[in-house]
């Protein structure tokens, strides 16, 4: 098993760390920021995209960064996957508004019982530690993409109910539109843009760098937010767990 404490400073050339949906454009600079700042022992990326994997494979040329092809939806192939693994960044997701309205059961698979399937692998492989990546379309959500994450992230702050007294801590970390990534509505303003037509948007967005976006995550999992949330909960909870998600719009 890890060696990571639940509660302690996190050293993270002794961490086994997974990524589940490692191959989209956050899994992309996540794994770069991993291997060029942060140096874990082991990284490993789980994704169903074989031809995502070869490519990451070609790019990032590091011993410790090891490739795992399967699905959240399959709960056995995330309990191999998480096995002596300390730490999990949980990122699969179907992501695109107008295919999760089309297609709902699908992302209600992926989404939410794929949330399911990460909590209780974590838990019975006894990973210390999982951070759960959302939306800020999980915020009053009116649409199925934004329900099913609003649904995730309760079930990964009651799922340390479960985790919490055999040593594994959820949390949840919200984003707004990363820049330059996959499905982003950056390109589409951009050919507004070019159109002559102007920006047709009424919307305000939260919008971030994608290098920013992959520094949070892993200060989320460090000894910071965890040692923050103790000094706040007291005593009195630890027998339950955390009563509160770290969640921040």
């Amino acid at each position: 098993m890890g060696t990571i404490a639940t509660h302690g400073p996190l050293s993270w050339r002794d961490a086994s760390v997974l990524i589940t949906g490692g191959t989209g454009s956050f899994g992309h600079k996540f794994v770069e920021t991993m291997l060029t700042t942060y140096h874990p022992r082991r990284l490993v990326v789980l994704s169903r995209d074989e031809l995502k994997q070869s490519e990451m494979m070609a790019r990032f040329k590091d011993e410790s960064l090891r490739f795992f092809v399967g699905d959240v939806r399959d709960r056995d192939r995330l309990e191999r996957a998480m096995h002596g693994i300390d730490m999990v960044f949980h990122a699969a997701a179907l992501k695109q508004i107008p295919s999760c309205e089309y297609n709902p059961f699908e992302a209600i698979q992926t989404n939410v019982i794929g949330a399911e399937n990460v909590i209780s692998a974590a838990i019975d492989q006894g990973v210390k530690r999982v951070i759960a990546i959302s939306t800020d379309k999980a915020v009053n959500p009116v649409n199925l993409y934004g329900a099913t994450k609003l649904c995730a992230e309760k079930l990964f702050v009651q799922g340390n109910a479960y985790g919490y007294g055999r040593g594994t801590v959820f949390g949840v970390v919200r984003y707004g539109n990363v820049i330059g990534s996959r499905g982003s509505v950056i390109p589409i303003f951009a050919a507004q843009r070019d159109s002559g037509c102007g920006l047709r948007s009424g919307a305000r967005r939260s919008c971030m760098a994608a290098r920013f976006s992959c520094r949070r995550s892993p200060a989320c999992g460090s000894w910071t937010w965890w040692r923050r949330w103790r000094r706040g909960a007291g005593s009195s909870s630890s027998a339950s767990g955390p009563g509160r998600s770290s969640t921040r719009s």
